[in-house]
């Protein structure tokens, strides 16, 4: 596509950016947005070179709670028009709490906790969100938030779950390969009406999504740029379609372990995409009166010097099914 082609050659710097809030919420003095958000991964005829991996997190625990009845049903509603683009950059608001299995992760700066990541409940006392959102729990402390629709409603925010156990994926590394983390809280959630979990694919097959349409969800940033201030106070949503590396050449050349999502219906140039404050969310397929989590938002290119996403091209996602045996064998 021209646009793709006319995007490689701007002499702007290109970065991968990491999609939480840590640029957000130090001092704007310090100017620290490169290495805080920048991959070390370089783009060489369009692909995305990634090393270096993290050690491995043991668990023995069973996978007899990851089993749900009664997942990736929302009791009121979602607003989604696939007819109707509906943005988070730009963005339409999501009906309250139609999406009960999302959370704001949060994290503790200075004297509160901001909202950092968001993350999707899958069991009463698991949420699974980024690797890179908690990559510093060590140093960081953070705390999940469930059944909210407003970042601002203190009505919401009183009773926060605390993390009990970090679980990262053995294979994660510092350019977003296997981006996938498990938060056991440190008391199970109780479900209602606005709080609930979704469906994982029982399919390990990834490329079942190419082509289909897909729901993105979150609070971050509603015009590309990071700040907190930008940050949308209530949910958004947008419809994007996963691509095929294989076919076009939107996604043609990046690394396929991740998906490919485009906004392919923009008619006013507008284009639908996550940003900043979206990273760990949800990236969801309705099939059969049920909402899957097929993919974990990841990252998005981005200009270092202005601080902005770029919505115009692909946005890239963990994808959920090639971690489906991890998961069962870490919950």
């Amino acid at each position: 596509m021209d646009w793709f082609k006319e995007f490689y050659t701007k002499s702007f710097c290109i970065i991968i950016i990491f999609l939480t809030l840590a640029s957000l919420i130090i001092s704007e003095n310090e100017d620290n947005f490169g290495s805080h958000n920048q991959i070390n991964s370089r783009l060489n005829n369009n692909k995305i070179t990634k090393r270096v991996v993290i050690k491995k997190i043991k668990t023995t625990t069973r996978a007899k709670r990851f089993e749900s009845k009664s997942c990736g049903v929302a009791s009121i509603e979602p607003s989604i028009d696939f007819s109707k683009l509906q943005r988070i950059i730009n963005g339409n608001s999501a009906n309250p709490n139609s999406w009960p299995w999302l959370v704001s992760i949060r994290r503790l700066e200075n004297s509160g906790y901001y909202h950092y990541c968001a993350g999707s409940i899958i069991s009463p006392q698991y949420v699974i969100t980024a690797a890179h959102c908690i990559a510093d729990h060590k140093n960081r402390s953070y705390v999940v938030f469930v059944g909210i629709n407003d970042l601002n409603d203190k009505n919401n925010s009183k009773n926060p779950y605390y993390i009990k156990e970090f679980k990262i994926h053995s294979s994660f590394d510092k350019n977003l390969n296997s981006d996938i983390a498990l938060l056991k809280l440190n008391q199970s959630i109780q479900f209602s009406k606005k709080i609930s979990p979704i469906c994982l694919p029982s399919n390990k097959n990834g490329s079942f999504l190419y082509g289909k349409s897909v729901v993105v969800i979150g609070w971050g940033s509603t015009n590309g740029f990071a700040a907190q201030n930008f940050l949308s106070n209530t949910l958004l949503q947008a419809v994007l379609q996963i691509k095929n590396y294989q076919i076009g050449s939107q996604c043609k050349g990046f690394d396929e372990r991740n998906y490919c999502a485009l906004d392919t219906d923009s008619t006013d140039k507008k284009f639908s995409n996550i940003c900043f404050g979206d990273s760990g969310g949800s990236l969801m397929h309705f099939s059969n009166g049920m909402w899957y989590l097929y993919g974990i938002s990841s990252f998005i290119f981005g200009n270092v010097d202005t601080k902005q996403c770029f919505n115009y091209i692909p946005s890239f996602y963990t994808i959920v099914p090639n971690f489906l045996d991890w998961i069962k064998t870490n919950i």
